[in-house]
């Protein structure tokens, strides 16, 4: 099949990719639009609502509160600047009690929740230098109140529904019993006022928390437990030496202490980035030889994270290789690269808009929710042009993030990272090639005969065979055997198999058809004669009469140079008993009979007639890279 006739498919696949993808990346943004412009609206509506009858329900409750019996108030109801957008104006009262002690609390109410946390957010940082997170106990429950200490007094300040509070105490010299009348006066007042009480932590950085956070659970509570105990389940076998078995153990170990640096070496480069910018600076700047020192040490470590990183994708060569599961070219192939292309651009999508709210959160820290909410007042109201429309998508963003973090990333962009991964599944099933279609792409193929029970069978996987997590963020620590198989094989031919009778949507690895009963044995018959090596899997529980007869086909063909006999990936006291009951099956059968004086060697994963006499490659340990240099070795010397 000529490349000119996969020029249209390719061009329909990469069509429907980018459509449902923007369809998807169109609903995403929409629904984090909505959400934003519900809320900006329903923010409005109470502030017209506030305008029409501007009472304070917190104002009245703290006139009415008094630190203690003896206080008298002062001054009160005393206008604090001006008037905020989105508040009212704010309100100072003033107490004194018998022993002089002066309290003294601002009060500024505001429309929604929103606004009161940004402005206590800039009041925050005016205090920064002077404060820190206490707690204190209201109604039986601990809160980190922003507190601090100003020299003759110490204050705190908390949001409690839609208002913002800040409560000091002038101090007389003891500190201490002014810090415990402080903490005292806050728990009453807030007993006494309406809402619900927050802590100090008022900034909209709660997204990017929340966002790392779920990273952080995510790793702990799916990854790390799988990644351990796949660590306890992995089988360390002995392999003595034997002149019949070819062991490719040292590879492995090699590819598996990189990649267990791998973390590291990725933070080093990271680190040596850092470093080099560092230095930079320290060559522009007159800075003396100790920063210098530490940047050079930086880049140091990044270059040897660079050069491990490096060490571990050359271990993996040969095993990378390797060809990809064959696509093929019917329509259904096209819908499934569609899907496949839809599901990439869709996750790229997710991820720079995940950036982008994470760019907007920082953003609502200068500015107003008030403010946001008139701007998308305006817009709305604004003739539609494309830069009026990216303007509202901005704002829109701005107000969402304000409001709902944590809603905008669970139901929007969480929603589109999973059905990105369902996506990418479907289309990969769909994109499987018919034996057909394999054989007109590459004539050169092996055929793989196995019992429809090792379908089930994996394999411990260090690589991503076409998933759509990076290694380290996915927590399925193992592979389908015959897709890895099918992988490796890959660097010297396809590999075509039946599937079982029935099948609609064939599974990952081989290219494969379906037949009904009548009709099987002609076309494997047809595909043996043809084929550059068979590929059989050896590790049944049973052998049955489908198998058996394969076997006889293979063994009167007389050519047993291009048979590969795998061993699937069991522990190996299973794998023992399975190969011997396949061996017992081979008894009467020319040729293969000649398995039974073989010695298995633990750890084998390919059997194979090599200059009149059975041997077996294997390592001490069974994954995906194991088996890609045990049938690398087995495979240079038998073509």
């Amino acid at each position: 099949m000529t490349a000119k006739t996969h020029l249209p498919n390719r061009l329909k696949s990469a069509a429907l990719g980018v459509v449902l993808s923007a369809v998807l990346v169109t609903l995403m943004v929409g629904w984090i639009a909505l959400v934003g412009t519900a809320q900006a609206g329903a923010a409005l509506e109470v502030e017209r609502a506030s305008e029409e009858a501007p009472t304070s329900a917190a104002t009245d409750a703290v006139q009415a509160w008094r630190p203690s019996p003896s206080a008298v108030v002062r001054q009160h109801d005393k206008l604090v600047g001006t008037r905020m957008p989105g508040c009212e104006p704010a309100t100072k009262f003033f107490w004194i009690d018998g022993s002089q002690r002066v309290t003294t609390v601002i009060v500024l109410s505001c429309v929604t929740v929103q606004d009161a946390r940004f402005y206590s957010q800039g009041r925050q940082s005016e205090l920064a230098e002077i404060s820190g997170d206490e707690p204190v106990v209201v109604k039986g429950e601990e809160f980190d109140l922003f507190t601090f200490h100003r020299e003759g007094s110490v204050g705190r300040l908390w949001v409690q529904g839609t208002t913002e509070y800040v409560l000091e105490t002038m101090c007389s010299a003891d500190r201490a019993a002014c810090e415990v009348g402080n903490a005292g006066h806050v728990a009453a007042l807030a007993t006494l006022v309406p809402g619900d009480m927050e802590g100090s932590d008022l900034s909209i950085e709660l997204a990017s928390e929340l966002l790392f956070g779920f990273l952080i659970l995510w790793l702990l509570l799916a990854v790390t437990p799988n990644r351990l105990a796949a660590a306890l389940r992995r089988e360390r076998l002995r392999t003595p030496w034997d002149e019949n078995y070819v062991d490719v153990s040292a590879p492995v170990r090699r590819f598996r202490r990189l990649n267990n640096a791998r973390p590291f070496a990725i933070l080093a480069v990271l680190l040596g980035a850092i470093g080099a910018l560092g230095l930079l600076v320290t060559l522009t700047e007159q800075s003396g030889d100790f920063p210098r020192l530490v940047a050079a040490g930086y880049l140091t470590l990044g270059l040897i994270g660079g050069w491990l990183l490096v060490r571990r994708r050359r271990s993996l060569r040969e095993v990378l290789r390797a060809n990809t599961t064959p696509a093929g070219e019917s329509t259904r192939a096209m819908m499934g690269r569609g899907l496949q292309n839809a599901a990439r651009l869709s996750l790229g999508a997710a991820v720079v808009l995940s950036m982008s709210l994470l760019l907007l959160a920082g953003v609502t820290d200068n500015v107003s929710p008030a403010f946001a909410r008139d701007q998308m007042s305006t817009l709305l109201e604004s003739p539609v042009t494309p830069a009026n429309t990216l303007r509202l998508l901005v704002t829109a963003g701005v107000v969402a993030m304000s409001y709902e973090p944590t809603f905008v990333f669970v139901f929007g962009v969480l929603p589109v990272l999973v059905f990105s991964g369902l996506l990418l599944a479907a289309g990969r099933r769909l994109a499987v090639a018919s034996i057909r279609e394999a054989l007109l792409e590459d004539s050169n193929y092996f055929l793989l005969l196995r019992a429809f029970e090792e379908d089930k069978a994996k394999v411990r996987a260090y690589l991503r065979h076409g998933r759509l997590l990076p290694t380290w963020l996915d927590p399925r620590v193992s592979a389908r055997f015959e897709e890895v198989l099918a992988s490796v094989l890959g660097r010297f031919g396809s590999v075509v198999a039946l599937a079982p009778p029935g099948t609609r949507l064939p599974s990952l690895g081989a290219a494969k058809e379906s037949l009904n009963h009548g009709e099987w044995q002609e076309r494997v018959r047809e595909l043996a004669v043809g084929a550059r090596g068979v590929v059989i899997l050896t590790t049944p529980k049973a052998v049955n009469a489908g198998l058996f007869w394969e076997m006889e086909l293979i063994a009167e063909s007389a050519d047993l140079g291009r048979v590969l006999l795998v061993l699937s990936p069991r522990r190996w006291r299973v794998t023992q008993a399975r190969w011997q009951v396949f061996v017992e099956a081979c008894a009467a059968l020319p040729g293969l009979h000649g398995l039974r004086d073989h010695r298995l060697i633990p750890g084998t994963h390919v059997v194979f007639w090599y200059r009149d006499r059975w041997i077996g490659v294997g390592a001490d340990e069974k994954s995906d890279v194991s088996y890609g240099h045990a049938m690398q070795k087995a495979l240079s010397l038998v073509t």
